[in-house]
């Protein structure tokens, strides 16, 4: 956890010292999800994940900020799970766009504090928590930089992160039958 979180540190320093190009590719979202769900897999908190996407998805950006945006949108949803069961899913928009929704039960986050979560070192865990305040706003710097936005969902019944980024032109390798794959 603190190797993670000076992880982060480094990162937004990174981006304030020097706005770096991403490096943009195309990447199987689908595949970089599953990968980012694994460690979640099973853990006492995790409750169920669920991955429910098409067999390929690409999207023109860098993996590893969008691995960096992953985790951080899983590993808070499964810190803030009351019960039930976190949700991964991924849909491509009519408006050329790749968005995923992480999605669960967690503590409703109340309107007055939905832009504050963006802000650098806001935390509003309860006493004891772990929130350190940078998992969230660095996930939507880096889908800025990316060309995307990220965003909680409003009215939404359930709490629902969303990350917006550019589809790929590029074909998918595999076939795009949609599959729902519980990974607990």
């Amino acid at each position: 956890s603190l190797a993670d979180l000076i992880d982060q540190l480094l990162q937004l320093a990174k981006l304030d010292a020097t706005r770096q190009e991403p490096q943009l590719a195309d990447v199987d979202v689908t595949a970089l999800a599953r990968q980012c769900l694994a460690p979640f897999d099973g853990g006492s908190r995790a409750g169920k994940l669920r991955l429910e996407a098409p067999a390929a998805v690409l999207a023109h950006v860098d993996a590893q900020h969008l691995r960096r945006i992953l985790h951080n949108l899983l590993a808070n949803a499964v810190r803030q799970l009351e019960q039930g069961a976190t949700e991964v899913v991924l849909k491509v928009s009519a408006e050329a766009a790749v968005v995923i929704a992480v999605e669960n039960d967690g503590p409703r986050i109340p309107e007055a504090r939905r832009e504050l979560i963006f802000e650098r070192f806001a935390s509003f865990a309860a006493a004891g928590g772990v929130a350190a305040g940078l998992g969230l706003p660095l996930a939507r710097e880096l889908a800025e930089l990316n060309g995307g936005k990220l965003g909680l969902k409003p009215h939404a019944a359930r709490t629902v992160f969303q990350v917006t980024l550019p589809r790929s032109s590029a074909v998918a390798a595999s076939p795009t039958a949609p599959t729902t794959s519980p990974t607990t």
